[in-house]
């Protein structure tokens, strides 16, 4: 099941805990609390529930593979106890600050790339405005869209162009939203501060604050004119098909990889294309196929040699990938 849910998440912690060539047992050997912080989602792939109210269940946080030095880590924190994880406290302002630093930025560029004006911005807010209880977050977010209207009116006076002025609009609207969430991260922080050391807080920081309903117009917004641009679309398209050759290519050759099995033997082709996997990654998959022991012993060896091409392929630069693409297809 981990490699049918395979997560960024996971695969991030594995590059901090295995991947790089060290002495340490913890990889890079970082504090317990900061890896512990990047597990987001302290769930493995068998107990994901992406409709469980508590947040953590949403994705898988680490591979099985792992399971053990999460384990040791989480016990270390406390995050740990009675056979169930929670997430670390810092985790929630790591959310948080994840979700500011791309939900503002990824507008901005999309607005600078002209994907959409100042005035379907505008329309955008009206729109979704008109969809909501005349609440408090109404409000908050009521008072955003005059705050947009007041800088477009003060960039027509301090600019030279309409263009300048909408840039000048947008882009410090943006840095005013993303003071507010930044005090709603902190607002919430504080006022849940029990719930969330005692391990019962299992919402996103923002939910439920003044400008909850903000950062999903700025969601909405990168995802109905940046996302789905024609361009990005031909981009996931041509990856989608880059990644499809490489795994068809290496999933088939690291089957029979270092089998002990006299019976099972790679084809030349094959001890060709594993040997340009990454040393440092086999010799990972070597330390860890070592302790390996029982009847599930091929099994779980195998299971390791698949991730040894899923940490390859992860590792990978988007313009190592493209070139490698090319030359294992005899693309010029």
């Amino acid at each position: 099941m981990d490699l049918e849910n395979f997560e960024g998440n996971a695969q991030a912690l594995r590059s901090i805990l295995k991947l790089p060539f060290s002495d340490s047992e913890f990889g890079m050997n970082l504090t317990a609390a900061v890896i512990n912080t990047l597990i987001k989602y302290p769930c493995c792939s068998k107990d994901i529930d992406d409709k469980a109210e508590n947040i953590q269940y949403h994705k898988m946080g680490f591979f099985q593979a792992d399971e053990e030095l999460v384990q040791r880590i989480c016990r270390k924190t406390g995050t740990l106890a009675v056979g169930s994880y929670v997430r670390h406290p810092l985790t929630f302002l790591l959310e948080a600050a994840d979700d500011i630093s791309y939900g503002v930025p990824d507008v901005e560029d999309s607005f600078k790339k002209g994907l959409f004006s100042y005035h379907q911005l505008r329309k955008k807010i009206a729109d979704k405005i008109q969809k909501y209880d005349k609440n408090d977050k109404y409000y908050y977010v009521k008072e955003a869209q005059q705050k947009l209207t007041e800088l477009y009116v003060k960039g027509l006076e301090l600019c030279s162009s309409v263009k300048d002025a909408e840039m000048y609009a947008v882009q410090n609207w943006l840095q005013y939203i993303k003071g507010w969430l930044m005090w709603c991260a902190a607002y919430s922080f504080s006022i849940n501060y029990t719930a969330i050391m005692k391990g019962e807080y299992h919402k996103e920081l923002l939910e439920d604050t003044y400008h909850e309903k903000t950062l999903e117009i700025l969601k909405e917004t990168a995802k109905d004119y940046a996302f789905t641009h024609t361009s990005i679309m031909k981009l996931e398209i041509s990856a989608h098909k880059l990644l499809n050759s490489l795994l068809d290519k290496f999933v088939p050759a690291i089957i029979y990889f270092d089998c002990k099995n006299a019976g099972f033997k790679q084809q030349k082709i094959d001890k060709k294309v594993t040997s340009l996997l990454s040393s440092n990654h086999v010799a990972n998959y070597r330390k860890e196929a070592s302790k390996l022991e029982g009847e599930y012993k091929e099994r779980d060896a195998l299971y390791l040699r698949l991730l040894l091409v899923t940490d390859f392929l992860s590792g990978m630069t988007d313009t190592y990938a493209k070139t490698l693409y090319h030359e294992l297809d005899a693309i010029d």
